[in-house]
């Protein structure tokens, strides 16, 4: 095997490892198991630390583990790195929320409303906003980040569906004329989307 055909076959088993690690990751937080997202989503991260998408998520999978530092080092840089991640600074704005600063998440949040968000993020950033004040509860606190963290992912499954539309649930049936001896009618599926 010469040089350049084993680098690649390297470069492919390193981003295939990342690849896999990265979704096995996404799923395990999608599925409400962050602390096993965090194993994966640092695999991944090891292996390609300049992926934004893995470090976002990895960030907002700390965020659900509630290692609020360990997901603003995370985030911070995301942030810095792609400022028109609109998610990475939602999270950075509400793990900085519950780490009680509440002058940072106040403006992180700011920050995502004046950005075009989803109108249900939207609502609630504004009554959010409105409510924010040192001194939080850390009910109270806790309350909010929930409620946005579930708009986020609501808005997440809505979107992933509108990219993933179903076919038609009935088949679409169509007459055709055939030529053939004795000149019957014959029943032909259409595949979805045909005239």
């Amino acid at each position: 095997m010469n040089r350049s055909r084993a680098v690649l076959v390297l470069l492919a088993v390193v981003l295939g490892g990342c690849t896999t690690a990265y979704g096995r990751g996404e799923t395990a937080l999608r599925a409400g198991h962050p602390e096993e997202a965090v194993l994966y989503l640092e695999q991944a991260y090891a292996a390609a630390p300049e992926r934004v998408d893995v470090r976002l998520a990895l960030g907002i999978a700390r965020y659900r583990t509630r290692t609020w530092d360990a997901a603003i080092d995370v985030l911070s840089g995301v942030v810095a790195d792609a400022p028109d991640r609109i998610d990475a600074r939602l999270f950075l704005g509400l793990a900085s929320l519950m780490r009680n600063d509440v002058a940072t998440a106040r403006a992180d949040l700011a920050a995502v409303r004046a950005r075009d968000v989803h109108p249900r993020i939207a609502a609630q950033l504004d009554r959010v906003l409105a409510f924010l004040a040192t001194g939080l509860d850390d009910r109270v606190r806790g309350l909010i980040a929930a409620d946005l963290d579930d708009a986020y992912e609501w808005t997440r499954e809505v979107e992933s569906a509108r990219r993933t539309a179903r076919a038609p649930l009935e088949p679409t049936w169509s007459f055709v004329w055939d030529h053939g001896p004795g000149g019957l009618y014959l029943l032909h599926r259409l595949p979805p989307g045909a005239p």
